[in-house]
């Protein structure tokens, strides 16, 4: 695949699951601040909007080549360990 056809393809499944989670984060936050619920509950519902979007996401990554999954990966091991240090 070329690659206009995978950013064409991954703006196909990131924009509808973008619009979906502007529409769901709202009800998310009221549910959120409304009901009490078990802390596993709460996760969920607080995670719930974004799966689509990481779906396509990682679907995107895993449609590029090695050497940029490879980068990719890296990065978002980096990331992942900035913040991890930041809330410690």
């Amino acid at each position: 695949m070329t690659m206009n056809s995978l950013s064409a393809r991954y703006l196909r499944e990131f924009g509808p699951a973008m619009l979906g989670y502007l529409v769901v984060l709202p009800i998310s936050i009221a549910l959120l601040l409304m009901v009490d619920m078990p802390p596993a509950l709460r996760a969920a519902a607080a995670l719930l909007p974004m799966l689509f979007v990481m779906r396509a996401i990682v679907r995107h990554m895993l449609r590029q080549d090695v050497e940029l999954q490879a980068v990719m990966i890296g990065t978002c091991g980096v990331a992942r360990s900035v913040v991890t240090r930041r809330y410690q």
